[in-house]
This record gives structure tokens, C-alpha cells and sequence, in this order.
């Protein structure tokens, strides 16, 4: 009896955190609506299309190398922008997290 509910507590809170949960692979974002926004103001959407792509592709293959705290606060960020989804902001905010940590400290 005591195993079940543990399990179930267990479920509930994964299920609550799924972000947490699958900090291991680059999160899935809704681009596409945000490169169609930005064609409203002037951008080329084909090239807002083309340079998301070009970031996932750079975080699919560097995603290893970021610190996991990094990599959820910069999901956050990059998804809490005015509803704006971005792999361009995603991937600069690690990179500029990554160079931070080899500045001096003084």
C-alpha cells in the first residue's frame, strides 16, 4: 500500500514538472509564430525561419555543454517573452551564461 502511493506521489510531481523533467533534450518552441509576428514588422519571415533552424541545429548539438540551471532559466526566458518562442534567444542566453562563468571574478 505504502509503495502506491508513493508512485503516485511520485507521478504528480513529474507530471507537474515537466520541464524539469526533460531538461535533457532541447525543448520543442513554437518559432514559426514568432518568425510570422516579426514578418508583420518589415523581417524577412524566410530568413527568421531559416536563423531558428540554424540555432536549434547549434543547441541539438551543444545542449550537453550547458549548465542545467542555465538551461532551464534560459527556457524560461526565452519562452516568456511576450508569448514569443525563439532557439535564437535560447541559444544566445547559454552562450552568454557559459562565457559569464569564464570571466574573472574580481
Amino acid at each position: 500500500m505504502k509503495t502506491s502511493v508513493y508512485f503516485g506521489v511520485v507521478a504528480i510531481f513529474i507530471g507537474a514538472c515537466p520541464r524539469i523533467a526533460v531538461a535533457d533534450e532541447v525543448p520543442k518552441l513554437d518559432y514559426r509564430t514568432t518568425c510570422q509576428h516579426t514578418g508583420q514588422s518589415g523581417v524577412n519571415v524566410q530568413a527568421c525561419l531559416a536563423g531558428e533552424e540554424d540555432s536549434r541545429e547549434s543547441l541539438v548539438q551543444e545542449w550537453a555543454q550547458f549548465d542545467p540551471a542555465d538551461k532551464t532559466r534560459c527556457t524560461r526566458m526565452s519562452t516568456n517573452i511576450a508569448g514569443a518562442e525563439s532557439y535564437t534567444e535560447l541559444y544566445a542566453c547559454l552562450r552568454a551564461a557559459k562565457a559569464s562563468k569564464s570571466l574573472p571574478k574580481d
